[in-house]
């Protein structure tokens, strides 16, 4: 059992040990307060259980590599033979103890711990690579913060103690922190949550998260927690025995302080202020060394850097502990450097932005969307600074290289949660010239993102986007169609209109993204087939301009247009096309939406037993916008679910789980993110309808909820535009349960049943949900009612516009009186 000191370190302690079988020097690695002496002693204690020989030499306390033989003697209980030496000092005694060590140690099998090295680890180097070549049988185990750089070395990196295990349970911190709190105060109450974001900014420091710990004494956990941001007064005290420099943390980092050069010192406080990793390109911008590989490989062998390649990009990225950071952070407002490293910073933010926008699109995409998911907590760092200090310029680049690489990750509210800031900067703003497109597209951006929830917000961005682009267009062609489509809005129309035209421009990338977008717009419109050519065309353009983003959205707008057509034969090739580009993206919430269609597709072919495990995730997701798309997330889960309930002739769960569905929006308000409420809740009227619960009072109240809010979209218009298919969906269920047996045979309201299920037909309902399906759903109804004329009445609106077929159908349900469940004298077929 691992000692109570040492929780958590089970793993390491198994490693480590096939390491000492193995290895004639190993070095135990990591930041002060990690708990690198307790392992070495835990160590000791087991290898002298079969080991003759266990000799642990503490170097804390030796202050010059002189004092090393001294140290290596005393403990091996060595003294001088002659009392005519002046000490160890003379060159000739040092000789006798050199020998005379090296005797005894290799007078039998032995581990030699050298703990704590770092402060004289060129000296120690030399005397550990002295023992192990000059004798046959010593292991040595060294602890330091800096590697001993020999040849024989193999080091070990320990790593701080993680918050929760790999199920997701308590991790060692967590249980550290628990039993170390109960034993300074038994009563204490220990909110889980509470003490696992505290073991987070304690870095996992077992040192850190004793001393934190024993707090509990006089103060709560909560009040440990608000009171952290000063970690290095509250952190005091601890265990009396420890060493003096182990008993705040502030002298834990203070100590590999001491150790640092004047350059290292220098170039460790100004990279502070990079709140998460950073290249050596970065760190050469912000410190500003001209030895700064040299500095950076100094801090990592003091364990003061963490040093780690980043797999899909190659390159080498670094990053500091918080508590080093804060520590560091000190020492930069005490150097009077801030003000000049912070525009260092934004300096390299902005370049970074503006090289990063110039391959957004195109061959090299990937790439920066990879550099700029790396720097992204940097980036955000930078943009608030640039708004605290009315830094437009740089704000204008970092926010466009920010929203991009949101946007194509689907964190749409990542973009919204910054616009207010960013927009009160720049509608003030003049730019320079090499910061005039990037305004422009930034508020652009702004305006699009907030149409929807900020109207005002967004309409004012669009007014100063439209001044400045009046003034002097842009200079990147694709840019300038870019905002020509923005300046559309929030016309849809006009937006359409610029779309098509630019589907024959010269440039594949403008082409693929018009064709992209007249795809939506016609699938919104109820065009479905119009839509998927369309979506045809832009996946083809998207290759040409060897775009990774176009050419994975195309691929994936068709595949969910050949699944929204009931035709999931197609869907898999199609998926297959897509799903690469996504991965190569990281497009989380773009990939599981894939997972989906692929997914629904399966139900529909009668293979639903793999689909439900898809069809959970959704329901546990959570999104980057988790306002809007957790509930869609999460409803369309109770939908897919449902309908595996259909397919296994479940009615009773079917029914029951498009309930759940529906529940999650219950009576929100219309607007994009809420389409699926449609779904939901045309699922639970046919369900209703076909289980014989048609008239139960929650059932109406669902059938007057759908009319109302049908209704008043397409009041609204153009403001929230109308996604016909999923409004069809629900219409098809409206009509449906108008025409369920247990509502009587009124002539009225079977006409007007027939005639709402044609139209939501007509106008593009949704087909990639089996049991709401047109087929499945007529043969219900023609089994309840043999005498309609389906067939006729599927054919009367063929012959309409489409934009006529909407306004009859609105026109039609808003005619019904649901309460009543009767049609009452009004506009005729």
């Amino acid at each position: 059992m691992t000692p109570n000191g040492l929780l958590g370190r089970d793993e390491d302690i198994a490693a480590l040990e096939r390491r000492m079988a193995s290895h004639r020097l190993t070095t135990i690695l990591g930041a002060g307060g990690l708990g690198k002496t307790r392992l070495a002693q835990e160590l000791a204690a087991r290898a002298a259980e079969h080991t003759p020989g266990v000799v642990v030499v503490e170097l804390a306390g030796v202050r010059t590599g002189q004092d090393v033989p001294l140290a290596l003697a005393s403990t091996l209980g060595i003294r001088e033979n002659s009392g005519k030496r002046s000490g160890l000092s003379d060159p000739a005694v040092q000789i006798d103890v050199r020998t005379r060590i090296l005797r005894a140690l290799d007078e039998r099998p032995t581990l030699l711990v050298v703990d704590n090295c770092e402060h004289i680890i060129d000296d120690i180097a030399r005397w550990v690579d002295d023992i192990l070549s000059a004798t046959r049988s010593v292991r040595v185990l060294a602890t330091s913060r800096a590697p001993l750089m020999i040849a024989a070395e193999h080091v070990y990196q320990l790593q701080p103690l993680p918050s929760t295990d790999r199920d997701g349970d308590q991790g060692p911190a967590v249980r550290l922190f628990i039993e170390r709190a109960r034993a300074a105060r038994p009563s204490v109450s220990l909110p889980g949550q509470t003490v696992a974001r505290l073991c987070d900014r304690l870095d996992g420091l077992p040192l850190a998260i004793e001393l934190a710990a024993a707090r509990v004494r006089a103060m709560s956990v909560e009040e440990i927690e608000r009171r952290i941001g000063d970690r290095f007064s509250l952190l005091r005290g601890g265990d009396r025995t420890a060493p003096e420099r182990h008993r705040t943390l502030l002298a834990v980092i203070e100590w590999s302080w001491n150790l640092l050069s004047p350059s290292e010192q220098r170039s460790l406080r100004r990279l502070s202020l990079f709140a998460d990793g950073f290249g050596a390109d970065a760190a050469w911008a912000v410190a500003g060394s001209q030895d700064i590989e040299a500095d950076l490989e100094g801090l990592v062998n003091q364990s003061l850097l963490t040093a780690s390649d980043v797999p899909r990009t190659g390159h080498m990225r670094y990053r500091m502990l918080e508590t080093v950071r804060e520590f560091a952070a000190q020492r930069l407002d005490r150097s009077e450097e801030r003000q000049e490293v912070a525009a260092r910073l934004r300096h390299w933010a902005d370049d970074f932005s503006r090289r990063a926008l110039r391959s957004t699109y195109g061959p090299g995409q990937v790439a920066t969307f990879q550099a700029v998911e790396e720097e992204q907590d940097n980036l955000v760092e930078v943009l608030r600074q640039a708004v605290a200090v009315e830094d437009a310029d740089v704000a204008a680049s970092v926010f466009c290289a920010l929203s991009l690489h949101w946007m194509v990750r689907g964190a749409h509210s990542e973009v919204t949660s910054l616009s207010a800031e960013v927009l009160g900067l720049l509608r003030g703003s003049r730019p320079d010239g090499d910061h005039r497109d990037q305004t422009v597209l930034a508020l652009g951006l702004i305006g699009a993102t907030c149409l929807m929830d900020d109207l005002r917000a967004g309409m004012r961005a669009l007014a100063r986007m439209r001044s400045l682009v009046a003034q002097r267009p842009p200079e990147d062609p694709q840019l300038a169609a870019v905002v020509e489509l923005l300046a559309g809005l929030p016309r849809f129309e006009r937006v359409a209109a610029v779309a098509r035209r630019q589907r024959s421009s010269d440039l594949p990338m403008v082409s693929a993204v018009a064709h992209l977008l007249v795809s939506q717009l016609d699938e919104n419109n109820g065009e479905v087939e119009a839509a998927l050519t369309e979506g045809l065309i832009a996946y083809q353009r998207a290759r040409t301009a060897e775009d990774v983003w176009a050419t994975g959205t195309a691929a994936q707008g068709v595949a969910q247009l050949y699944s929204e057509m009931g035709r999931p034969e197609q869907v898999r090739e199609w998926v297959d096309r897509c799903r690469p580009h996504l991965e190569r993206l990281n497009a989380g919430e773009d990939l599981l939406q894939l997972d989906w269609t692929e997914a629904m597709s399966d139900v529909a072919l009668g293979r639903q037993q793999g689909a439900e495990e898809v069809f959970r995730r959704l329901i546990v997701a959570e999104p980057a916008n988790e306002d809007r798309d957790g509930l869609s997330f999460r409803a369309l889960g109770f939908i897919s679910l449902a309908e595996v309930a259909a397919a296994d002739g479940d009615l009773a769960r079917w029914q029951q789980l498009y309930s759940q569905a529906e529940q999650v929006w219950g009576p929100a308000s219309i607007g994009a993110g809420s389409w699926w409420y449609y779904g939901a809740a045309g699922g639970v009227l046919v369900a209703s309808a076909r289980n014989g619960t048609a008239l139960a009072p929650e059932t109406a109240r669902i059938a007057r909820r759908v009319r109302r809010r049908l209704v008043l979209a397409d009041r609204v218009r153009p403001a929230v535009t109308v996604d016909r298919p999923m409004s069809g969906l629900a219409a098809l269920g409206l009509a449906v349960w108008l025409l369920a047996p247990e509502r009587g045979d009124d002539p009225g309201l079977r006409a007007a049943g027939q005639e709402i299920l044609a139209l939501a037909h007509a106008v593009g309902a949704r087909q990639n949900f089996p049991s709401l399906s047109w087929a499945a759903v007529t043969t219900v109804v023609l089994g309840w009612h043999p005498d309609l004329d389906l067939t006729g009445a599927q054919r009367r609106p063929g012959e309409l516009a489409m934009a006529v077929r909407w306004d009859r159908l609105v026109e039609l349900i808003r005619s019904v009186r649901i309460d009543l469940g009767a049609v009452p004298p009004g506009p005729r077929p």
